[in-house]
């Protein structure tokens, strides 16, 4: 924890670039990142694909101010990009050619973090019923499935951040449970025509829920990075966020 006031430190971003950042009256958290692995191809493997350790560009990265890390959680690197999740954990990340999945814990062992990938019609289709559902992707994969998204029990938007982004309950990629109980919750932002539609869930004990609040706040930051929200919208999404959780407890 670095204190209050003008904080400047040098860190590399996602896309591998130092920086120098100032963060002005406002609190820097620099932290460890661990690396995962990334199953890749290997023609010697019976399965065709093998785990390859990934190493991330540099070993601290510091948390935006909204993000406070909190305790039993860890910053991961996978897939080229930063993630929170439970610490102490096993992660690793595949992506195929109309989808993929970066996993971080196990929701029947403390807990799970995961981000997802879908560029196929059909599922993308799906995930906009869900998260967007006045999309025209949606409309047109419930004229298809009728219905679609219709397990969905509690959805909400995230305003004035540049970008749609949408809150629910349940997790989309159907991973098991843990006993009760839990939290699942799970986050995505409207993608670009040519942009996969990525999801991140979040499975944890309800005692450890804040894990979630803070890993969601965590990939939003860095989702919606381009669109440059104000820290103030930012602070408000993190809120919402957590009051959101606090009304799925399960």
């Amino acid at each position: 924890m670095i204190g209050t006031g003008t904080v400047v430190a040098t860190q590399q971003d996602d896309d591998g670039r130092t920086q120098a950042a100032a963060t002005p009256s406002r609190t820097a958290t620099i932290v460890p990142v661990k690396g995962c692995s990334r199953m890749v191809p290997n023609s010697n493997d019976p399965d065709g694909m093998s785990p390859q350790p990934e190493a991330p560009p540099a070993p601290t990265v510091r948390l935006p101010p909204v993000v406070e890390l909190p305790d039993g959680a860890a910053v991961y690197y996978i897939g080229g990009g930063h993630l929170i999740g439970p610490a102490n954990v096993e992660c690793d990340g595949q992506v195929g050619a109309s989808s993929g999945l970066h996993r971080i814990g196990d929701p029947l062992a403390g807990g799970g973090v995961y981000e997802s990938f879908n560029w196929a019609v059909g599922p993308v289709g799906a995930m906009h019923c869900r998260y967007f559902p006045d999309t025209e992707p949606a409309a047109r994969q419930r004229a298809i499935v009728p219905q679609c998204g219709a397990d969905v029990q509690k959805r909400e938007e995230l305003p004035n951040i540049g970008m749609r982004a949408a809150i629910t309950s349940g997790v989309a990629m159907g991973t098991d449970a843990p006993p009760s109980p839990y939290v699942a919750v799970s986050l995505a932002v409207l993608p670009g025509q040519n942009d996969p539609f990525k999801v991140i869930d979040c499975v944890m004990p309800w005692e450890r829920r804040n894990i979630c609040n803070e890993a969601l706040t965590y990939w939003l930051v860095r989702e919606t990075a381009e669109a440059e929200p104000a820290e103030k919208a930012q602070d408000q999404a993190s809120t919402r966020i957590a009051d959101f959780v606090e009304t799925i407890r399960r």
